[in-house]
């Protein structure tokens, strides 16, 4: 799920959810193993708010943070186009890269 509005919502519900379901019916299960996820390509969530709104809401939602993902490095290694320092691929304004039309981001 993404890091918006939804996704943050959704994300504070199943984990609200979840903890419920695992202290009344799941006791086998170890909370602290149990996690929801947001993926999105932005560095924060909640981007379309104030950085101060977003730092309480990955506070709040234990957001640990932003990674680029392992995709990226992949990707790198067999075509041989550079990541940035965040490990991300380095790729032209139409999300392509040079000389591999075969490989095409988006948003």
């Amino acid at each position: 799920m993404g890091a918006g509005p939804a996704g943050c919502e959704l994300a504070g519900s199943l984990i609200e959810l979840m903890q419920r379901a695992v202290q009344r019916d799941f006791k086998q299960l170890r909370l602290e193993h149990c996690r929801v996820v947001l993926v999105d390509p932005v560095d924060r969530v909640l981007p379309t708010m104030a950085p101060v709104l977003s730092e309480a809401a990955a506070t709040d939602l234990g957001a640990a943070g932003v990674r680029a993902s392992r995709l990226g490095k992949l990707l790198a290694g067999h075509t041989g186009w550079p990541l940035d320092r965040s490990g991300r691929l380095v790729v032209e304004p139409d999300f392509s890269i040079p000389g591999h039309p075969e490989i095409r981001g988006g948003r």
